[in-house]
């Protein structure tokens, strides 16, 4: 807070407040490892992810070492986005987002493509990002999700829990991939208190969830931003 000169004059009234130029907090931030958050929303995005994650930025304050509890995800260790889904709406708005945001949400491989086409039905959308449909199985998203994981350093989940054929057995599967792979899967969420149950099995398995497309990609910049 306080980036511009009639803010920072607000906060030097604030008790044990440190004012000054924006830019010189910044490059300290920077030099330091320090993740800056431009918002309160952004905030919560990066405690939630940062919990799960056993990023470079997570270190322990007083022995300054990274937390590496079981059942963590691993750091991103680049850019390359994945999104896989059985919505294809949010598909689009997460790989919109992902470009925005700065995140490279490349085309998916062909030689990815031709392997997915043996394992996913012919209806399935075999892109980045992929559309697996109403009719997706537990099954399906695993081959899939194995697949992206070769190519790409992050992936987003949009798990909408409509279709019949998945069951809790997705969040092991997802989590057991994730952990093999070593690389990080985000979740997107959105929806009732059914879905809000889901959430919480999730989230007890490390994977963090998020039910909005904006956080789910801000949670996925941060991640890489701290790699």
């Amino acid at each position: 807070v306080g980036k511009y000169s009639t803010s920072a004059l607000a906060v030097r009234s604030h008790t044990g407040a440190i004012a000054g130029r924006y830019e010189i907090y910044r490059a300290a931030f920077k030099k330091a490892g320090i993740i800056e958050a431009s918002g309160y929303n952004e905030l919560l995005d990066a405690c939630k992810v940062f919990s799960m994650s056993a990023s470079p930025v997570c270190r322990d304050a007083g022995t300054g070492r990274q937390p590496r509890q079981a059942g963590m995800q691993e750091p991103a260790k680049g850019n390359k986005v994945f999104i896989l889904t059985d919505g294809g709406g949010v598909g689009v708005s997460l790989t919109d987002l992902c470009i925005e945001m700065g995140l490279d949400a490349a085309p998916l491989p062909e030689d990815a493509k031709t392997q997915l086409s043996k394992k996913l039905p012919s209806f399935c959308s075999i892109a980045n990002p992929i559309d697996l449909t109403g009719s997706v199985t537990d099954n399906e998203y695993k081959a899939a999700l194995e697949e992206a994981l070769k190519h790409y350093d992050i992936a987003i989940i949009a798990a909408l829990w409509g279709p019949p054929g998945l069951t809790d057995n997705l969040v092991y599967y997802i989590k057991e991939v994730s952990e093999r792979f070593k690389k990080p899967v985000i979740i997107c969420s959105p929806g009732g208190r059914y879905t809000q149950e889901k959430k919480r099995l999730f989230e007890s398995n490390g994977l963090p969830v998020f039910s909005t497309p904006e956080d789910a990609v801000r949670a996925a910049v941060l991640l890489y931003r701290a790699s």
